[in-house]
């Protein structure tokens, strides 16, 4: 005798939630603000809200994350090559460890934010704020800092080889056994900033502002 055995309809409908997202599904993420080691290259979070998220190595190589709110998220270890973070939000956001180089983040607001040990090397962080950012042991090599704020950032051991730091702003940042060779820092200012063990020798310096306040323009 054949037996013929009904199914709730509750659970073919929490099945069917169950399925309702494919791993590393932008909605998903969006939605749970939780996702690890998630595939989201290449992905369109365009003004996306995603502060206070859990984003650890997730892959947002390729994305479009411009004017997105990343605010207090975790992106430790994430895989950021050539995504365009543009006008985004990443006040106190974990980047340590982090991969994001030729990442584009363009007009960032940065306060906070932790680079450590992060890979940047020729990133575009134009008129980013990074009041307080936390740039130790990062690789900022041939980055693009033009008119970046970095009142009060920490740079030590940071990378800064051969990038372009033209009119940033190093007022009471912590630069100590910093890499400076090739560095532009043309009209930067870096007046009360501390610098331990790190030479200005090999850096352009053009009518910049130096941490005693003189104005150096021995490279013009």
């Amino acid at each position: 005798m054949r037996h013929v055995f009904a199914v709730p309809a509750l659970l073919v409908f929490a099945a069917a939630g169950a399925f309702a997202f494919e791993p590393g599904d932008p909605a998903k993420v969006l939605e749970t603000k939780n996702c690890g080691a998630c595939d989201l290259s290449n992905r369109d979070f365009t003004g996306a809200a995603l502060n206070d998220a859990y984003l650890v190595d997730v892959n947002f190589a390729g994305a479009t994350l411009v004017g997105a709110n990343l605010k207090n998220s975790y992106l430790r270890n994430g895989k950021l090559e050539k995504a365009n973070l543009s006008k985004a939000n990443i006040e106190n956001i974990n980047f340590d460890s982090a991969v994001m180089t030729g990442a584009n983040l363009t007009g960032v607001m940065a306060s906070d934010a932790s680079f450590l040990n992060a890979t940047a090397t020729s990133v575009t962080l134009d008129n980013a704020v990074l009041v307080k950012a936390n740039l130790t042991r990062a690789n900022f090599r041939a980055a693009t800092l033009k008119g970046a704020n970095l009142t009060g950032a920490n740079l030590t051991s940071t990378v800064l080889s051969e990038a372009n730091l033209t009119g940033a702003n190093l007022q009471g940042a912590n630069i100590d056994r910093a890499s400076l060779t090739g560095t532009d820092l043309t009209d930067a200012n870096l007046k009360g900033a501390t610098v331990k063990a790190t030479g200005f020798q090999s850096a352009k310096l053009c009518r910049t502002t130096m941490p005693d306040g003189t104005v150096s323009s021995m490279n013009c």
